[in-house]
């Protein structure tokens, strides 16, 4: 009995070892020689979406960046700005620093032929000072002289 119990489960192992039949020609439905087409519209007849009520479709949120981008590619750009900005500032501090240092040799320059100046007109102050002496010894002599006084050495060294 056990035997005749296990027939049918032989059977269907055999069969299931057997050939596979061979495949026909592929058909229409199979694609066959023909182009593969997709989806539902045939080609030459496409055509978009409608535009949703909400204000912006796909195709429009797909074709640039979302805010949070945008934002980025701004601060960006105004990081890039300032960088400019503070590299003029740098190189006009630069240039600001350049010409104190000239001015302030400038004003040196200034202060140093003022001192001279100031030196050059004493000197010659005190050269008319002795001049001036020196005339009016000369006098005081001539006077004494006209008056018959000989004694007149002291105002010659004087003048001298």
């Amino acid at each position: 009995m056990r035997l005749l119990g296990a027939i049918p489960v032989l059977f269907a192992l055999l069969l299931a070892q057997g050939r596979p039949q061979p495949r026909g020609a592929r058909g229409q439905s199979d694609a066959g020689d023909g182009p593969i087409l997709l989806g539902t519209d045939p080609p030459g007849k496409l055509r978009p979406n409608p535009p949703s009520p909400g204000g912006g479709g796909v195709s429009q949120r797909d074709a640039g960046p979302d805010p949070v981008h945008q934002e980025l590619q701004q601060l960006r750009a105004r990081i890039d700005a300032l960088e400019h900005e503070r590299a003029q500032t740098q190189q006009n501090a630069q240039k600001l620093d350049q010409m104190v240092q000239e001015l302030q040799q400038l004003r040196q320059q200034v202060a140093d032929a003022e001192g001279r100046r100031q030196a050059l007109e004493e000197q010659q102050q005190a050269q008319r000072a002795q001049v001036q002496s020196a005339v009016d010894a000369l006098y005081v002599a001539q006077q004494r002289l006209a008056g018959g006084n000989y004694a007149i050495e002291a105002e010659l060294d004087k003048a001298q």
